[in-house]
């Protein structure tokens, strides 16, 4: 599952080389746009998995089957963020893949008087649903397993498959990294203002998320 996490970063760090030349070209901005859409859905989507595998460790259920949930997670993973990253491409409501002041992504292509209300519309179904849903599975898991590790028995933390446990660090990551640069989908879908100081936040953030991994990778691999 780590190995999917890494695969997803890849290809968030192929859409932000694609930056540099998508601001003239449509169709490589259409690529960057679809590239980064699906690589943030799908990021979500193994952050939750990996959440729930953490869970599944700190409450000790031996019924749960590690190769089962994988083979599901990979099916409505992949689906899921195919389909979020294909309806851009219809332009439903004037909404699609375009340049968005600092990058390729969903944005609303022609300027209009309810210009910033499908833009709201756009960060509410693209953004602010799934981030929220993820958000709040990754936490109570976090928190479940903060809270059972250190009141389970010496005897019952034998038990537990600490590497699983510790998997709780990928969304973690996940989530620290995805929320400032919320804040700032936020100032310009919702506000319709464009801050430099969210928006270098949002570009050395998301570009840092693949090293951050890594070094999650490496904390749990050495313990």
């Amino acid at each position: 599952m780590v190995f999917f996490v890494a695969v997803a970063d890849t290809i968030f760090a192929a859409a932000n080389i694609l930056t540099l030349f998508s601001n003239s070209n449509t169709g490589l901005c259409w690529v960057e746009g679809a590239l980064r859409q699906f690589s943030e859905m799908n990021s979500l989507f193994w952050s939750i998995s990996l959440a729930v595998v953490s869970y599944k460790s700190a409450k000790l259920d031996h019924t749960f089957k590690n190769k089962q949930f994988l083979d599901t997670a990979i099916k409505i993973g992949l689906t899921i963020s195919l389909v979020l990253a294909i309806i851009p491409f219809f332009e439903i409501e004037g909404i699609g893949y375009g340049w968005s002041n600092d990058f390729c992504w969903i944005t609303v292509l022609e300027p209009s008087d309810d210009y910033i209300e499908r833009a709201r519309v756009a960060f509410i179904v693209y953004e602010v649903v799934p981030m929220s849903i993820a958000l709040a599975i990754i936490l109570f898991c976090f928190c479940y397993g903060l809270i059972k590790t250190n009141t389970l028995s010496s005897e019952l933390k034998k038990q537990l498959d600490l590497n699983s446990v510790r998997m709780i660090y990928y969304p973690l990551v996940f989530t620290l990294f995805a929320v400032p640069s919320a804040f700032d989908d936020l100032a310009v879908y919702y506000y319709g203002k464009d801050s430099e100081i969210l928006s270098f936040f949002h570009l050395l953030i998301s570009h840092a998320m693949g090293f951050a991994n890594a070094l999650v990778y490496r904390f749990i691999s050495q313990n």
